[in-house]
């Protein structure tokens, strides 16, 4: 039976590690390389080779486990994957697994005994400073990823080759340039943390990454005013449309509190009903309150995207004609939202939901276009802040955008509530109707 698997419709070689060597191969248990080719017969081919050449290194392994040398199998290690990654075949290529005098060999000193592997290192870099769940989990994923394409595990075997490859891998997924740079500076972070830990001694993710030719275009387009009536006149606002996928109520408020209010996804469905009050403030000598929604990181599972989206958003008086407050006393348990479930794996509310909102926009309010999705009611609101003449230092303290001149000024307390309120006031979308909607 070939040693081959497929995954994303590339196949990779497999190889489990014999038991009487896994003590120079730990972490790793099994030898895992991409073939670089989606046919069948082609990736036979190259696995054929791949077993001979691993025979090779098996049998050295087991010469040098006898004379007690760990540091020349890595570098073998090392070079087998270079040459299947190049594609150079065993007749045309010699892999010089390695010397079998130490005293000729000039092997880099890696201990395979000291547990240096990129996820020790990542876990030391968690333990350092607690990070949120989800920057966790997403780390956690690139390292894996990162050594089951590169087939290396130990930081200090780490080359700006395996960099190279672990791009290429994504490159194959079908990842956007985006996602991969994104992904490799996550890499970049943790290889510079083990620079700082004297672990190695420079960063080889140095000059890795792809060019993203749409860099300067936005990737999301605001909804225009027609799109945004198409949505408030779907079956979700005129015939009760409800499905478990929507999170019951969280179909019908979500996009309206995206519109008035310019938060994000997650910021909304982790709110609590608490999270809801209302505030007094001064403005003319005088007393006034208002509804604001706090948007914060100290409830149970509750994440932020950075300091700055840490704040509280006055509510735009459509929310509280269009009945928002009475959803909010309805509520008798401690989210918001209480039919919203996680379906990832960071335990984030929003990751299900943001899928099906976009089939329900896609299949049901027939907006297919791929510039379209939940984030645009984000995008729609800073483009409407704009048209209303909305001070651009207040409309970024509302969405939560960094704004170094206002973190200056206000540092880690909460924009003043006055301006926040005058702009809600002043926010309007020409043409939307929404009279519908209104209790009566």
């Amino acid at each position: 039976m070939a040693n081959i698997s497929r995954r994303s419709s590339t196949y990779y070689f497999r190889r489990k590690v014999p038991l009487d060597l896994l003590q120079l191969y730990f972490p790793r248990k099994e030898l895992i390389l991409s073939l670089h080719t989606k046919n069948r017969k082609e990736a036979l081919v190259r696995a054929a080779r791949c077993t001979v050449e691993s025979d090779v290194q098996f049998m050295q392994a087991r010469y040098q486990l006898s004379i007690g040398s760990a540091q020349q199998h890595l570098l073998a290690l090392q070079q087998l994957q270079q040459a299947l990654y190049t594609g150079i075949s065993a007749q045309n290529h010699s892999l010089n697994l390695y010397a079998l005098n130490p005293a000729t060999s000039n092997v880099v000193d890696v201990s395979m005994k000291t547990d240096t592997s990129l996820e020790k290192v990542f876990q030391k870099w968690c333990a350092e400073s607690p990070k949120p769940k989800r920057t966790e989990s997403l780390f956690n994923s690139i390292v894996r990823n990162f050594t089951m394409s590169s087939g290396v595990s130990n930081t200090k075997a780490i080359r700006k080759q395996h960099v190279v490859m672990y791009k290429d891998w994504m490159v194959e997924q079908k990842k956007s340039p985006n996602t991969i740079n994104q992904r490799i500076a996550s890499l970049r972070t943790l290889l510079r943390f083990a620079c700082a830990q004297d672990i190695i001694e420079k960063d080889p993710t140095i000059g890795v990454g792809v060019k993203d030719s749409s860099v300067a275009i936005d990737k999301r387009n605001p909804f225009t005013v027609t799109e945004l009536n198409r949505i408030f006149s779907s079956p979700v606002y005129t015939e009760g449309y409800r499905t478990k996928g929507g999170g019951g109520e969280a179909a019908y408020w979500l996009p309206l509190l995206a519109l008035f209010q310019g938060a994000r996804l997650n910021e909304l469905c982790q709110l609590t009903v608490t999270d809801l009050i209302q505030e007094e403030y001064q403005l003319d000598k005088s007393l006034h309150t208002s509804w604001v929604m706090n948007i914060t990181d100290q409830g149970e599972g509750q994440q932020l995207k950075n300091a700055s989206s840490q704040r509280r958003i006055p509510l735009h008086p459509e929310l509280l004609r269009l009945g928002f407050i009475d959803y909010l006393h309805k509520q008798t348990g401690v989210r918001l939202f209480p039919d919203l479930h996680s379906a990832s794996f960071d335990g984030s509310l929003s990751s299900g939901w943001s899928k099906w909102f976009a089939r329900y926009l896609d299949n049901v309010v027939g907006l297919k276009d791929r510039k379209l999705s939940f984030h645009s009611f984000r995008h729609t609101f800073k483009e409407f802040a704009h048209y209303n003449n909305i001070r651009k230092e207040v409309s970024n303290a509302i969405q939560g955008h960094s704004d170094n001149d206002m973190s200056s000024i206000y540092g880690r307390r909460l924009y003043p509530l006055p301006p926040m309120v005058e702009a809600m006031n002043n926010f309007r979308i020409p043409g939307q109707d929404l009279d519908h909607l209104y209790k009566t």
